[in-house]
């Protein structure tokens, strides 16, 4: 397996690991018990220095280019997937002869439109039947006077 520039102590690095793991499940399936009491001081340091090491490692890892490339790429990979799915359900639904979502919002922003539309109308047409009206007030109160 080839490993990304700047990564190749990896392969070396996970075999110890694999082998130290394996030590570890073969002396648990012999019944050997847990440590009953904390690691001796030794041990400790050998524990915060390993975990130091490995924090170090994983933060140099994280921030490396090989891997926020792959970061880049898988990101970019699955947004593609998501797009060709969308994409088939889409056809799918045409297919079958079903609304879809973006169908529903075509027709509820027609509905919208029409109303806004109607509402205008409404409002000229109120605005109009006040005029006649005030305008039949004023004439009828003439007619009144004149006859």
């Amino acid at each position: 397996m080839s490993q990304p520039a700047g990564f190749e102590g990896a392969e070396v690095w996970m075999k110890m690991w694999s082998d130290v793991m394996s030590q570890m499940a073969s002396a648990a399936a012999k019944g050997a018990a847990p440590l009953a009491q904390p690691p001796p001081d030794p041990a400790r340091r050998m524990r915060d220095a390993f975990f130091n090491s490995w924090a170090k490692y994983c933060e140099e890892f994280m921030r490396s280019e090989p891997f926020l490339e792959m970061m880049k790429q898988s990101i970019e990979s699955s947004l593609a997937v998501r797009q060709q799915m969308n994409q088939l359900l889409r056809k799918g639904m045409q297919e079958a002869q079903v609304a879809s979502r973006g169908d529903s919002e075509d027709i509820l922003r027609m509905l919208h439109s029409v109303e806004d539309r109607l509402l205008e109308r409404l409002d000229d047409l109120s605005q109009r039947v006040e005029a006649i009206e005030r305008s039949q007030r004023t004439g009828g109160a003439a007619d009144t006077k004149g006859g």
